[in-house]
This record gives C-alpha cells, sequence and structure tokens, in this order.
C-alpha cells in the first residue's frame, strides 16, 4: 500500500508542470531598442483619430510623415480582436523601424484580395518567420505561443526568438495605461 502512495506521490510532482510562459504578456516581447509604444484595443479608431488630428495634419504633407505612412500601408491589414502594441525603434543604420505585437487570431492577416502581395516562409534553427510583401514594403511576422510578432526588421523578429525582455520601466508605465482610451503612448524612459 505504501508502495502505492509513493506512486502516486510521484507521478502527480512529475507530471505537475508550469506551462506559464512570459510571451503571454505582449509588454515582453517589446524590442529592447524600442523608444515609442503606442498601445490600442481598436487599431481603426486610432487611425481616424490620427486623420482627423489638426496638429497632424499639418505635418502630413511632409517627406517624413509620407514615408512613414507608406511603410505602415501593411499594418491598415492587421485586424486585431484585442489590444496592439505598435513599437517605434531604431536601427544600427539609424533607421525607423516598427514592430507590432498582439494576441493571435484567424481573421487577424487576411491577405487574400490584395493585389502586389507575396509571401514567403523562412524556416531555419527551429525558426518560423513569414517575409511577406505588399507593393514592395516588407513585414517579417512569426507566432510565439498564442502571439503574434511582426516588424519591418527581420533581425528584431529574430531576436524575439533569443530572449524575452523584461524592462521594469516600461512595465510600470504599461500597467497605468487604459484599454478604454483610443491609443495610449509610452516613452522610452531616459
Amino acid at each position: 500500500m505504501r508502495f502505492f502512495y509513493l506512486a502516486i506521490l510521484f507521478t502527480l510532482f512529475f507530471s505537475c508542470t508550469n506551462n506559464n510562459t512570459k510571451t503571454s504578456n505582449l509588454i515582453n516581447l517589446i524590442p529592447e531598442s524600442t523608444d515609442v509604444v503606442i498601445k490600442t484595443s481598436n487599431l481603426e479608431n486610432l487611425k481616424n483619430s490620427i486623420n482627423n488630428n489638426d496638429f497632424l495634419s499639418k505635418y502630413s504633407s511632409s517627406e517624413s510623415f509620407k514615408n512613414l505612412e507608406s511603410h505602415l500601408e501593411i499594418v491598415s491589414h492587421v485586424k486585431p480582436e484585442t489590444n496592439i502594441l505598435i513599437c517605434f525603434s531604431k536601427d544600427d543604420k539609424d533607421s525607423l523601424q516598427y514592430s507590432l505585437i498582439t494576441k493571435y487570431n484567424p481573421n487577424l492577416f487576411k491577405t487574400d484580395s490584395l493585389k502586389n502581395y507575396t509571401e514567403e516562409l523562412l524556416t531555419y534553427k527551429n525558426k518560423t518567420i513569414t517575409k511577406s510583401s505588399l507593393n514592395n514594403k516588407f513585414i517579417y511576422s512569426t507566432l510565439i505561443d498564442s502571439v503574434f510578432f511582426a516588424s519591418s526588421s527581420k533581425i528584431l523578429v529574430d531576436n524575439v526568438f533569443k530572449e524575452i525582455n523584461t524592462n521594469l520601466d516600461f512595465e510600470k508605465i504599461y500597467k497605468t495605461t487604459s484599454d478604454n482610451k483610443t491609443a495610449s503612448i509610452i516613452l522610452k524612459p531616459n
């Protein structure tokens, strides 16, 4: 009888595992080089607010604004059902890169009806990255657990596989944001 209880105890002990991963928290996938994070629960409302903003409309004809808008064209086809984080960072060449982080859903990124859209699957070292192109603008994406991560930089997508960031300053600020607002903007401390 003692052997029976001991066997049950060992079975329970070794079968209990902690499957909680830090990637289920969107904030942990923010690239380390990020300077600005925009959090929104409704991407369409954010787009409308930007288009109707008097301050931003004055800059909409500038070359920088048009360049950013053309790079973000592919983002307009993303349809998240929950919060989405849009992260802006600079790479080693001082070029602006962006990343999108949200929970995955089957209707997140529909590409069936897009013209000039191509997709290529890159698989190496137990990683799968999708390289998407729309009108000669590229975005790289992957799924980590149930989180969709996409970026204009393949290096940022590769880095997501290497390490999970826990930036306590970002995390503290993130906890103060509201899901009921059109958008919350988090700036990197310092």
